[in-house]
């Protein structure tokens, strides 16, 4: 790498270009991003591709680690108005933390005096980029989920290929593979057709296919394969369950995809707690941040896991279905909170999902989506709110945003008779 800096006379947006190809120096791993850097006329530069969207920019690591460049320009997941990738420059010249200028594709190629090379997302890995060298033909690139796959195939390794879990996740990782290497192909053909004449976009590689089953594995056969990942102890089946939320697809599958807090003594809470039981520590806290588990717990009427944490707080998985024969009696309504009672005398937390927020007392979002849950519930108590769930009456809606005294009990009597009209 060079000594130091040349001395800088112009922005690099509005430098001289290179009269002859510069030399390219090497493909390395950075934080959030793959980077390689180059020569130039103006000093070294090096051209970071992000492998996280809206991760942010690392600006100073990235200004630490490069030091000795002229400029740090990041290749943005956007575009900009000519329809060619948004490049950012932090120019090491200038003060302040953030990007200076931007430089379009066509100037990136003038400074290193040869075509740049563009990777698009997904196809930003270390071992996709390793050894790159300028004029070598295209690459075909394995797409790179925004995931940890290896726990979920090292999970899928360690059972029988004919079990519900293996086949779950195996499915699972087919299913995210090929969603990074249609996001890649969509990238490199938007691109391609967007791009201006003058930006002479070199791209260095294009996806490798997977293959997708034609049909969708049978829905028990998923729940039950991911109902025995929840009950593993071990790291990877923590990473799996953690990679299913981020995808979106916990609350399809899962019993539980929402947490509640509640605090150790908030009205109407202490005939839930007095029944939580200690618990092992299985991959159903997965959905819990660390520091909010120190005690683990589990309510013995839903199976639900429970954190307990040092200041008292319990953090609550949420079931999406109600596991009881008893008919809805009553809802007992607190600040920020929602209880079923059933006709057996038990008290639960309402149904949710992280998709079906329920709450009351105000003209929104809440009270509309418990008036669709006790909608539901009063037809079926095990009716599962992760599904489709049907528009209540209007009469219902506006019985939820009413803004009743904290503690009050709605009867089954008086919602049937709401909904009635």
């Amino acid at each position: 790498m060079p000594l130091r800096k040349p001395a800088p006379t112009v922005p690099l947006d509005q430098a001289a270009p290179a009269s002859e190809p510069q030399q390219f120096h090497d493909t390395l791993a950075v934080d959030f991003g793959i980077a390689q850097t180059w020569e130039t006329p103006h000093g070294p530069i090096a051209v970071v591709h992000p492998t996280i969207e809206r991760s942010g920019f690392r600006w100073r690591a990235w200004a630490e680690q490069f030091h000795w460049c002229r400029a740090v320009i990041v290749v943005s997941y956007g575009m900009n108005m000519h329809g060619n990738p948004d490049l950012f420059v932090h120019d090491l010249t200038m003060a302040g933390d953030g990007f200076h200028y931007e430089l379009d594709w066509s100037e990136l190629n003038a400074l290193i005096g040869q075509a740049a090379p563009y990777w698009a997302p997904g196809l930003r890995t270390v071992t996709g980029m390793a050894n790159w060298r300028p004029g070598e033909p295209q690459r075909t690139v394995a797409a790179e989920p925004e995931i940890d796959m290896g726990a979920v195939l090292r999970l899928a390794a360690r059972h029988a290929p004919e079990t519900a879990i293996h086949v779950t996740l195996m499915d699972f990782a087919r299913r995210m593979l090929a969603r990074a290497e249609q996001r890649a192909v969509n990238d490199v053909a938007f691109v391609r057709e967007h791009q201006s004449a003058s930006a002479a976009i070199v791209f260095a590689a294009v996806p490798a296919a997977t293959y997708v089953a034609p049909e969708p594995l049978d829905p028990a056969v998923v729940k039950a394969g991911w109902l025995h990942v929840l009950d593993l102890a071990d790291d990877d089946a923590f990473a799996a369950l953690i990679a299913l939320e981020r995808k979106g697809e916990d609350s399809r599958v899962l019993p539980a995809s929402t947490v509640a807090s509640i605090a150790g003594d908030e009205p109407g809470a202490a005939e839930w707690i007095a029944r939580l039981e200690p618990t092992v520590k299985t991959a159903r806290f997965a959905m819990f941040n660390e520091h909010q588990l120190v005690t683990p717990l589990i309510d013995p009427l839903t199976q639900s896991v429970v954190a307990h944490n040092d200041e008292g707080a319990y953090w609550a998985a949420v079931p999406s279905r109600l596991p009881t024969s008893s008919p809805l009696a009553g809802v007992e309504l607190w600040p920020g909170r929602v209880w079923i009672r059933c006709e057996d005398g038990t008290k639960y937390l309402c149904p949710e999902t992280g998709s079906v927020d329920v709450n009351w007392g105000y003209n929104g979002g809440g009270p509309l989506m418990l008036a669709n849950v006790l909608h539901a519930l009063l037809d079926d108590i095990n009716a599962d709110i992760a599904g489709k769930l049907l528009r209540a009456p209007a009469a219902l809606e506006r019985f939820c945003e009413r803004p009743w005294e904290p503690g009050t009990v709605l009867t089954r009597d008086q919602l049937e008779r709401t909904r009635r009209g």
